[in-house]
């Protein structure tokens, strides 16, 4: 069932950073890196859990990537990191014990240097284990797709058109909902003031 998007109208875009809306609850400002973020966030967490089968993107030329030793053990343990790896979109072949080619990456995620990508995940995977002895599948997951969600989302200070900020409100309210607008870890990422917050601050009220 398609998933009833709020009415709302995109005012503009407030220090290159912030996206300004109005609907009928009132004004909102907010943070366009995070809001592109949670969107991301959902649906890299979907295909990591295998519940979504998204775009991958082939790249034209192979990128090898030699792994540390610690990214290379993370890699080979279980299979659960080249699992979640691959359930995100990533196509990836081992040559040597430490070497890898990427030959394709999640198509949601701008242009980014696939090499990049893959050791960050890694390198987020082997800290989520050096701080725990026992980490569940499930939060390798959730790992994994909070670092790629960072790094593939729009950044503050880039200028955005109104199609673009009204698209990403659209997606971000078809994915997540309108209750609440928060980043991956909850933290809020809009400003929200109501109309009678703004009648009472002009002394209407």
């Amino acid at each position: 069932t398609p998933v009833r998007v709020p009415l709302f109208r995109i005012l503009g875009q407030a220090g290159g950073s912030y996206i300004v809306l109005e609907d009928d609850t009132g004004v909102k400002l907010i943070d366009q890196h995070a809001l592109h973020e949670r969107i991301l966030f959902e649906e890299l967490l979907a295909r990591a859990q295998g519940r979504s089968r998204g775009d991958a993107q082939g790249l034209l030329i192979a990128e090898s990537l030699e792994l540390s030793p610690v990214q290379a053990a993370v890699f080979s343990q279980d299979g659960q990191a080249a699992e979640v790896l691959s359930n995100l979109g990533f196509t990836l072949e081992s040559f040597g014990p430490r070497a890898l080619a990427v030959r394709a990456v999640p198509a949601i995620l701008r242009a980014q240097n696939a090499a990049t990508l893959v050791r960050d995940v890694l390198d987020a995977l082997a800290g989520a284990e050096e701080s725990s002895s026992k980490v569940s599948r499930a939060a390798l997951r959730e790992k994994a797709a909070y670092v790629l969600s960072c790094k593939g989302a729009i950044k503050a200070g880039e200028r955005l058109t109104h199609e673009q900020m009204s698209a990403l409100i659209t997606e971000y309210l078809s994915k997540v909902g309108a209750g609440s607008f928060t980043c991956p870890h909850g933290r809020p990422l809009a400003v929200e003031l109501s109309w009678e917050d703004l009648e009472r601050g002009v002394g209407r009220r």
